[in-house]
C-alpha cells in the first residue's frame, strides 16, 4: 500500500495482530517511531479511524512540533514585502509548521494582522521590532475537517448568491482561512496520493473561485459593471452547480454531481460563444471564468465522493 504525505512516499510496515482477548487485537510499533517521538511503554498515543485506515498519532503533549525560521530580505515597496511575507508565512503554516520565527525589519503590525486574518489557532508570542514568533496553539481535529469542508462549500454559496453582498469582502478572507487551514491539515495528515492530490486541486480552484467572486464585487462597487439579473443563465447554473456541490460532499451522493459535469460540458462546447459577444462581455466573462473552474472542481470531488464511497463498502 502507497501512502504519501506532502507529496512523498512514506515507508510502509507490516505487522501480525496479536490476540488480545475475545474481540481485540494488539499490534507492535516500530521503535524508531518510539524514539522519534519521545515515547515510552505506559505512555498514551491516540487511535483515530480514517476511512479504510486506523492512524496512531502521538498524544497533544509528546507529539513533536515541527519549527521553521525565516530571514526577510529588506524590501523598499511594501506591497511586494507584504506579499512575500504573507506566502513565506502561509506556506510554512501550510506545510505544517507548529513555531515560525521571522527574523525582520518591519513595521510588527503587519504580523498582528497577517495572523487575524489568515491562520486559524495561532498566536503571536513574541513580537519585536526585529523579531517575530508565531505559534500553533490547536490544529484542526480529525472530526472537524469534514465540518470545515462543508463550511467551505456554504460560504462559497453565499458569495455567489449576491455579488453585491456589503460582505464579500469579509466572505473573501474567511474562504481565504478556511482554505489555508484546510491545507494544512492535508499535509499534517496522512492520505494516499490520490486523494491528497484530489484535495489540493480542489481548494487551489475555490481560491480562484474567491478572488473572481471578490473581483465582481468590486467591479460592481466602483459602478463599472452591473450585477447579474436574476435570469442570467450563466448566473443560475452557477448557484445551481454550488448547491449541488455542497449537497455531493454532505451526503456523499455524486449522480446529480455527474450530470452536473455533463450539464457543463454542453455549455463550453456548444453555448459558451454566445454570452462572449452578449453585451455584458467583462460580467460575463467573470462568471463564466467562475462557471469553468467550478466545473474544474467537479473531477476532484467526484474522485473524493467515490473513495469514501470505496471505503464504505470495505474494497
Amino acid at each position: 500500500m502507497n501512502i504519501y504525505k506532502n507529496g512523498n512516499e512514506i515507508a510502509s510496515m507490516r505487522r501480525k495482530l496479536i490476540k488480545q482477548g475475545e474481540k481485540s487485537a494488539t499490534v507492535t510499533v516500530p521503535a524508531k517511531w518510539l524514539q522519534s517521538h519521545h515515547l515510552a511503554v505506559g505512555d498514551e498515543v491516540d487511535i483515530l479511524e480514517d476511512n479504510n485506515k486506523l492512524v496512531i498519532l502521538p498524544s497533544g503533549e509528546s507529539k513533536k512540533r515541527k519549527e521553521i525560521t525565516i530571514s526577510l530580505p529588506k524590501i523598499k515597496q511594501q506591497f511586494t514585502f507584504v506579499g512575500f511575507l504573507r506566502d513565506s508565512v502561509v506556506m510554512s503554516y501550510n506545510a505544517g509548521y507548529d513555531k515560525i520565527t521571522i527574523h525582520h525589519k518591519a513595521n510588527p503590525k503587519i504580523f498582528s494582522e497577517l495572523v487575524d486574518t489568515l491562520l486559524s489557532g495561532c498566536e503571536i508570542t513574541e513580537l519585536t521590532d526585529k523579531k517575530c514568533v508565531i505559534e500553533v496553539v490547536s490544529d484542526l481535529s480529525y472530526k472537524d475537517f469534514d465540518n470545515v469542508m462543508l463550511r467551505l462549500f456554504y460560504i462559497t454559496k453565499d458569495m455567489v448568491d449576491d455579488f453585491t453582498n456589503p460582505n464579500m469582502i469579509r466572505h473573501s478572507q474567511t474562504l481565504s482561512k478556511y482554505l489555508i487551514l484546510l491545507q494544512r491539515s492535508v499535509a499534517n495528515r496522512e492520505f494516499n496520493h490520490e486523494a491528497e492530490q484530489f484535495y489540493v486541486t480542489l481548494f487551489h480552484l475555490f481560491t480562484d473561485i474567491g478572488k473572481n467572486c471578490h473581483e465582481i464585487n468590486r467591479l460592481i462597487r466602483k459602478g463599472l459593471i452591473q450585477p447579474p439579473e436574476k435570469n442570467n443563465k450563466i448566473y443560475k447554473r452557477i448557484n445551481e452547480l454550488v448547491k449541488v456541490m455542497q449537497k455531493a460532499y454532505q451526503t456523499s451522493e455524486y449522480m446529480q454531481l455527474h450530470l452536473q459535469q455533463q450539464k457543463c460540458q454542453r455549455f463550453f462546447y456548444r453555448e459558451f460563444g454566445k454570452y462572449v459577444q452578449a453585451e455584458d462581455l467583462v460580467l460575463n466573462t467573470h462568471l463564466i471564468f467562475i462557471y469553468r473552474l467550478l466545473y474544474k472542481s467537479i473531477r476532484p470531488l467526484f474522485g473524493l465522493l467515490l473513495m469514501n464511497k470505496k471505503s464504505e463498502k470495505g474494497w
